[in-house]
């Protein structure tokens, strides 16, 4: 079992944008939502909401409310869908510029194969 520190250190090197050697890079790009650092890192839900308030008084992580896609089960036509919704995500405060920087290239990237197909 990890201490609270060390998975506090986890959390914050989670939040910095990946390389694109890094798994991550597959799975999401920064700002991450609450849940989606809870499943990545393997945390309680409960235990991440917590390092991150803590996170956030002391100045390490910037919160952002933002609409992010998440999947759910429609029970009445019995399948999962996407919906959006706004999320107050995360990004970790000492890389936030370059962070956010990549982010739109990301983004911009991202807009660009989705209109070439």
């Amino acid at each position: 079992m990890r201490t609270k520190q060390e998975n506090t250190l986890r959390l914050l090197n989670f939040l910095t944008f990946p390389t694109l050697e890094d798994p991550r890079w597959d799975y999401a790009v920064p700002p991450y939502s609450r849940r989606t650092i809870a499943r990545y890192l393997g945390l309680p839900y409960q235990t991440v909401i917590r390092i991150l308030k803590d996170l956030e008084r002391q100045g390490q992580v910037i919160r952002e409310v933002r609409p992010t896609e998440y999947r759910t089960w429609d029970p009445h036509i019995r399948e999962e869908v996407f919906k959006v919704r706004k999320m107050s995500c995360y990004w970790n405060a000492e890389t936030f510029e370059e962070d956010q920087r990549k982010r739109q290239e990301w983004d911009l990237e991202d807009t660009k194969k989705e209109n070439n197909e």
